[in-house]
């Protein structure tokens, strides 16, 4: 059986607010841990850098309504309660 993590230096370049539990920091450290320990480098697994989906593959797997919502958030705006989602 073959494995893979999914993983590129741009997720430590995101920060999702102050409150996020998700720290930039953390993501980095448990990625130089795994290196440190061999574990990017196990026989049958590997480590691929993501690749942003196109508009119609987001759409595969979210609503058009759901992915107004992040585009309204991502540019500042708060359009409905976060907390439908």
């Amino acid at each position: 059986m073959s494995s893979a993590l999914i993983y590129t230096d741009a997720y430590v370049q995101y920060q999702y607010s102050d409150i996020h539990p998700l720290k930039p920091y953390r993501l980095r450290l448990t990625h130089e841990l795994m290196q440190r320990y061999g574990l990017l480098h196990l026989p049958q697994s590997s480590v691929r850098e993501t690749m942003p989906a196109t508009q119609e593959e987001l759409e595969l797997f979210h609503t058009s309504e759901y992915l107004g919502v992040l585009r309204a958030a991502d540019a500042g705006k708060r359009t409905i309660p976060y907390g439908r989602y």
